[in-house]
């Protein structure tokens, strides 16, 4: 089936799966930490290599 995001996220929340969050009991999601551009592939890269 292709359904929008909001149809699945009711159809979840129809079943119980999922629970609406009040709008005042919303937590703004904090922006991102700055990072040089290739820091964090740097850190994959060098996580494999010695994993």
């Amino acid at each position: 089936e292709d359904l929008s995001l909001s149809a699945r996220i009711k159809h979840l929340e129809d079943q119980g799966l999922l629970e609406a969050c009040p709008e005042k009991g919303r937590k703004k999601v904090p922006a991102p930490i700055p990072v040089p551009d290739d820091i964090a592939q740097r850190f994959l890269r060098e996580d494999r290599e010695n994993g």
